[in-house]
């Protein structure tokens, strides 16, 4: 049955303003372009210069691009003071998409090394934590919306993605803690768990060329355990074949009520055999 309640969407998209993390490709970029199309006046983050032109080229001048690295401090106030100065006057920002992830290796926890967990720590928890809490002055002065992009890894433990699951179960519990921290204040928190869909922070390939690394670098004693070739025969996630699908992540920014949790739960093809 439909529900209209969800289902109700703001007025005035031109007049919201909202921050994208991690636009250079995959669901950053779709989202970036989808919220464009629906007439949101987007801040799309990039970490490459190639991205920001893609960007240009493809949307229309309420989007505006800026170089954004989540892991680092001093990039992220750079940004946020470029949006503070691109706002017009008495505007404000009205949300924030944190898109930006990655998945480092997919393997056991022995071979995973002290930079794998760091690495992808740093970019989809406290690269969260640390972009949002930047920006939530400007958030608090717009009633406006927190949306990260979670994972299935967020609700349920894979083998072999320890640091991948660590960092979405984060997600999901910073989310929950905004959520319940900015209630009385009027900003919404969301997660959106977008499926399976193809994207380069999975590419088999290259996953599999991270995990002959990894093998390589470990003691002999782990190496004798889990056998010559093992990456060889190790199986490396289907990420799917759809493109990324934006449409959760707008309905999370544009609905006047938006839900928790906006979730496309996927089933890889090793789990259904």
């Amino acid at each position: 049955m439909e529900n209209k309640w969800r289902d109700a969407k703001i007025r005035n998209t031109r007049n919201r303003y909202v921050l994208v993390t991690g636009c250079d490709s995959g669901l950053g970029n779709a989202i970036a372009k989808h919220l464009d199309r629906l007439g949101v006046n987007v801040f799309a983050s990039c970490l490459t210069k190639e991205g920001e032109e893609n960007l240009k080229a493809t949307c229309s001048s309420r989007l505006v691009t800026l170089r954004l690295d989540v892991t680092n401090k001093e990039s992220i106030s750079k940004a946020f003071h470029f949006v503070k100065e691109h706002l017009p006057t008495e505007k404000d920002l009205w949300g924030i998409v944190n898109n930006a992830g990655l998945q480092t290796l997919h393997a056991p926890i022995e071979l995973h090394s002290d930079s794998h967990f760091e690495k992808t720590m740093a970019v989809n928890l406290f690269g969260t934590v640390y972009v949002t809490r930047e920006f939530l002055p400007l958030l608090r002065r717009s009633r406006g919306r927190v949306v990260n992009i979670s994972s299935d890894a967020g609700l349920m433990t894979w083998p072999a993605r320890s640091a991948y699951c660590m960092s979405k179960y984060g997600v999901e519990s910073f989310t929950d803690c905004i959520r319940r921290e900015m209630y009385y204040v009027g900003i919404n928190a969301s997660t959106v768990i977008p499926g399976a869909f193809k994207t380069s922070i999975v590419s088999p390939a290259g996953m599999t060329a991270q995990l002959e690394d990894a093998c390589s670098r470990v003691s002999e004693e782990v190496r004798d355990f889990y056998g010559e070739g093992f990456y060889e025969e190790y199986i490396c996630p289907d990420t799917g074949s759809q493109k990324p699908d934006p449409g959760n992540a707008g309905k999370s920014v544009v609905a006047s009520s938006p839900i928790n949790i906006f979730a496309v739960i996927a089933f890889f093809a090793f789990l259904q055999q």
